[in-house]
């Protein structure tokens, strides 16, 4: 079990599965909805289950030269059973419902997990969109799932929509700056590579500024404002705190 755990990687991608939680309970608690919402949220979050493992497990299928030039160990056994399986699951979920939109973005979806690994595209070693696909797929694209499935399309959404973004970019940044040597070393040219270790520095510090100034809008925009924002707030905070402490960034 240990070691299925580990081939999947989920201790680099729960904390994904807690934002949506609090994205998902945030809407409809801001909507005052009373819509069925138990169905959808059980969908969108096995979902990101299967969605996760499978942009994960690409990943380490896809580096695994890189990997071992930086001196990272990836349990590989289970490796590609766990990419096929996941990806045909985050596939046939979005398909399974037989509507246009959910089929088009469980494509979407699919395509930039795949190819922000795999060549001949490989979004990592692009600057830009090294920090954006991520940030866009990983967390805001299995909400707006839920959003779809549960009817929710509002402006309350959509702001969640941008704060899980903004969230994203944020974390990709200190991700990258946690792997700025292994990159630099193994030739990954990520924009914290491009940029150097001080601007990658400056880039993610001015993330979370921008996290943490959006998070207040919702005083502005949710009936429960200075709930909401403070809650919002809260989490951004601890993810600054949880990189500080747990994801020290690499020396030169």
């Amino acid at each position: 079990m240990i070691g299925i755990l580990n081939a999947l990687r989920f201790g680099e991608w729960w904390d994904k599965l807690a934002t949506h939680a609090v994205a998902c309970a945030l809407l409809l608690y801001a909507l005052s909805s009373q819509q069925a919402f138990v169905f959808p949220f059980a969908v969108s979050f096995a979902y990101s289950i299967a969605y996760l493992s499978f942009a994960y497990s690409v990943n380490s299928l896809s580096d695994i030269r890189e990997d071992r030039m930086a001196g990272k160990r990836r349990d590989g056994k289970h490796v590609r059973a766990i990419a096929f399986l996941s990806g045909l699951l985050s596939l046939a979920l979005p398909f399974a419902f037989l509507r246009q939109d959910l089929a088009l973005l469980g494509l979407l979806a699919f395509l930039l997990a795949a190819y922000y690994s795999l060549r001949p595209l490989r979004f990592k070693g692009n600057a830009l969109l090294g920090v954006f696909v991520p940030a866009i797929a990983q967390r805001p694209l299995p909400f707006f799932l839920f959003v779809l499935l549960a009817g929710l399309q509002s402006a309350e959404s959509a702001y969640l929509f941008g704060w899980l973004f903004l969230v994203g970019a944020y974390a990709i940044l200190a991700h990258q700056l946690r792997d700025y040597r292994g990159d630099a070393k193994t030739g990954i040219g990520t924009l914290a590579v491009r940029v150097g270790k001080h601007g990658a520095e400056s880039l993610r510090n001015a993330a979370f500024v921008a996290l943490m100034a959006y998070s207040l809008a919702a005083f502005l925009l949710f009936p429960s404002g200075p709930l909401c924002s403070a809650i919002l707030i809260g989490i951004s905070a601890l993810g600054f705190a949880k990189q500080l402490i747990f994801n020290p960034v690499a020396q030169k």
